[in-house]
Order: C-alpha cells, then structure tokens, then sequence
C-alpha cells in the first residue's frame, strides 16, 4: 500500500496538497475502485446505471478528481515541520470519502439531469443542451485568468439571477457545468478553486436560498472539488443576514475559508491582494480589468465541443 506524502508547509490558502507520483496515483486508483465495489447495491444504483450507460466517462481521470478532491486522506492533524506518511491512518476510511463522493456524485447528476440526460457528456451539446439560457447570464462563470498562485477562479454573480428563465435544476446544472469547466485545470484539482461572490446590485428577494444549501452540499459531498477560498465582495446590508444563513449551512470547516469584504474598493482589492487575486485577474465589477463576457465563453466552450 503506498504512503501518502503530504506537502509539510501549508500553502497561502493554509492547504496541505499530497506529493502525487505516477505509482501513487495508480495504487489509489485501484484501492479507490475496489472500495466502490464494496459499497451496498442499494447506495450506489445511479453509479451502476452511469457504469452501464456512460462507462467512457468513468475513467481514471474522472476516478482521479475525487481522489485529488478528498487530498488522498482522511481527516488528519498536520505538522508544519514534517512530511506525513498517511500508511498509519485508517485507509478503509480514506477511500470510502473518494468513492462515497462518487456515488453521492452520480445520483445528484441524475436528479438534477433526469434519465434522459444524466449520462450524456456533461457538454453543451450533451446534458446542458437545454441550459444555454441560464448559462448567458451570467451568474456563474469561470474567469479567463487564473489567481497568481495557480487557482481558477469561479465567479458566482446573484445580481445576473433569474427564476423566471430557468428552473432550479437548471440553475443547479448550470452551477455544476462551472465548476466542471475549472476542474478541467488539473492545478485547480489538485490545490482547489476560488470562488468570488459579487451580489452588488442584486435584490435580496430574488435570492433562492434553497437553490444555495442545494449548491453547498454538491459542493461539500457531490462534486469533485477542494474549495480554497469564498471570497464574498461588498455584500451590503441586506445580503449580510442571507450570507450570515449560508455560513451556518457550510459547517466549521467550509467556514473558516469564508471571507467577507466591505469598505472601500482600495481596502478590498488590498484585502484579496494576498489570496493571488489583484486587478489583472479581477473582473472590472470588482475593481479589476477583466472582462466577463458569458456570450463569448459559451461560443468558445460550443466551437470546441465542451
């Protein structure tokens, strides 16, 4: 059984990341299939029905997220003085957070997708052909430019939401098919995404808290993502009680990668400055100088069959 080697220095975000080797992926990649075939039929019936329908799609790259997702590990003490071997720690456990994900993965994809499109390529053209409505928006969309310290960064716009163009499985297919996109950066894998939160503008009445705790538990069990920062920017007085609901939802954990920003936008923009997030990589709502153009994104996502 291989040991996991963990990085001894946390990084900025105060995240440790698993020194990855060809053989060590390639152990944990068995071990990782193994656990899935132990799981009881009953909990992972939509994963046997991805297995038979899509079985292209689960490949070890797709298995390798969940893997990087869960940092080869089960919940550890780290020590900032040395590299860790993992071989002391409960490994049944270990795998069971990386296949658990994945079944739990694949039965929200079906909910969400429904029978007809769950298992289709999760493409424009495949499982969200139907969303491109939503997706125009806006309200969520990967930046062009990634933070100075590797991340992709995921902005999450309320100000661009609405109900009335979409239902809520078709927001939640739209928020899925964002992270998506900035997990096909294997940087963003194996250190995490950072999420902007920019809800200047937007109307608090308009806000689907039920839609949020829906996103925040894909996020937290479903997807195959590390979140290594929620950066929320100048949220106002009447989003600071919806946001004050969000964090209790996240739990402890989720909660102390939370950041709130509000003064001006020379203190803000100082603030995120050391998160890797200055004004080239900024969209122009938030101080910065990139452009957030989602009719662009879409055409260039549809031009390469993404």
């Amino acid at each position: 059984m291989a040991a996991v080697n963990i990085a001894p220095v946390p990084d900025e975000y105060g995240q440790n990341h698993p020194v990855e080797s060809p053989g060590l992926i390639q152990s944990k990649l068995e071990e990782l299939e193994a656990a899935l075939i132990a799981i009881p039929a009953d909990q992972k019936v939509a994963w046997n029905l991805a297995k038979r329908k899509c079985p292209d799609q689960l490949n070890d790259d797709f298995h390798l997220m969940f893997l990087r997702a869960e940092v080869f590990k089960a919940d550890v003490s780290f020590s900032p003085h040395r590299t860790l071997a993992l071989e002391s720690f409960p490994t049944k456990r270990l795998f069971q957070l990386a296949a658990t994900r994945i079944t739990k993965y694949w039965q929200k994809r079906l909910e969400i997708c429904g029978k007809e499109k769950a298992f289709l390529p999760f493409t424009l053209n495949g499982a969200l052909k139907d969303d491109e409505m939503a997706l125009s928006l806006g309200f969520a969309i990967v930046l062009d430019k990634k933070t100075s310290f590797g991340r992709k960064i995921v902005l999450l716009d309320p100000s661009k939401e609405d109900r009335t163009k979409y239902t809520r499985n078709g927001y939640l297919r739209s928020l899925w098919y964002t992270i998506h996109v900035a997990l096909e950066d294997e940087e963003t894998q194996r250190k995490g995404a950072v999420f902007l939160v920019s809800p200047r503008g937007g109307n608090p009445k308009d806000f689907d808290l039920g839609a949020s705790r829906q996103v925040l538990r894909s996020v937290q069990g479903c997807l195959p993502v590390r979140v290594s920062a929620v950066h929320v920017f100048d949220p106002g007085a009447s989003f600071v009680f919806i946001f004050s609901l969000v964090k209790y939802f996240i739990g402890p954990r989720m909660r102390k990668r939370f950041n709130v920003h509000s003064g001006s936008t020379s203190k803000v923009l100082n603030e995120v400055d050391r998160f890797g997030l200055a004004k080239d990589n900024l969209p122009r709502k938030l101080g910065g100088y990139a452009d957030v153009d989602p009719k662009r994104f879409l055409q260039c996502r549809k031009a390469s069959g993404k």
